[in-house]
């Protein structure tokens, strides 16, 4: 998802099965965001010095030659791909697709049963 060079087609079948998986069970995809964002932490954490306070910091893209800062995330962060559809893409069935899987997953309102009224 988050190549820029990838295809229509190929983003919408990707999302396709994203959004299967995620209207069958929004936990897993939340479990996989947060073990991510776990393991990502903790190897940031990890790479710091002793004595040196933990910083999760990264530097500022630079432009290009037209003046563009491009959004890079890397190839394993579903969220961050997601966000790079968002941010990115034109078609407006992908935009749709995408902001709806996102809807599905922060939706946590299925979680925990209704009220019962």
């Amino acid at each position: 998802l988050s190549d820029p060079n990838t295809d229509t087609k190929e983003r919408g079948a990707t999302l396709e099965i994203l959004s299967v998986i995620a209207m069958h069970d929004p936990s897993l995809v939340r479990k996989y965001f947060l073990d991510y964002s776990h393991a990502a932490s903790t190897m940031l954490l990890s790479k710091t010095t002793e004595g040196a306070s933990p910083q999760r910091h990264l530097p500022p893209p630079k432009p290009n030659d037209a003046r563009e800062v491009l959004f890079h995330c890397p190839p394993d962060d579903l969220l961050l791909a997601l966000l790079f559809v968002m941010a990115t893409e034109t078609d407006a069935g992908l935009l749709l697709q995408t902001s709806e899987i996102v809807r599905i997953i922060l939706d946590t309102e299925m979680m925990g049963g209704g009220n019962g009224g």
